[in-house]
């Protein structure tokens, strides 16, 4: 028998989280254990939920994204965590991976990018969407320019 990924969305424009509720409703093997609007409101959740795996947004309201995550990996290191942003800055995306992300998608990604990510992050690996891939590699070549100078 398969075990059904339990997840926590967090993510304050509800029409979003209804978006990411219908994508996993929609497919077998997972279910929505809770929906978090802050990044307090997560934490709680997470303590109160224990789910498998958390989307986390980075922008919320309060206690952000970035500190929730920080603070969840504090309390629980294997706590699985996907980022979900709408922001391909690098700053921001290193940010993510330094708060403890497992994961990090972008908003504008499709639904099977999204299963995917959930999957490889829930099998003990590590997800960077393609856009984000792409945004990271960019830099280290830059940086790689910019050492020779």
């Amino acid at each position: 028998m398969t075990k059904i990924i339990r997840i926590l969305i967090a993510d304050d424009h509800r029409l979003m989280a209804d978006g990411l509720a219908r994508v996993f409703s929609d497919s077998p093997g997972y279910t929505i254990c809770g929906m978090a609007v802050n990044g307090s409101e997560a934490i709680a959740f997470f303590k109160e939920l224990l789910p498998d795996i958390i989307l986390m947004d980075i922008d919320m309201p309060g206690t952000n994204g970035l500190e929730a995550t920080a603070q969840i990996k504090k309390i629980k290191p294997d706590q699985k965590i996907i980022i979900l942003t709408m922001h391909d800055e690098r700053t921001l995306l290193n940010a993510a991976l330094s708060a403890g992300a497992d994961g990090i998608v972008l908003k504008t990604a499709g639904a099977e990018v999204l299963l995917a990510g959930v999957q490889a992050v829930c099998a003990g690996e590590k997800y960077l969407s393609a856009e984000v891939r792409q945004t990271l590699e960019y830099t280290k070549e830059k940086a790689g320019e910019f050492s020779r100078e």
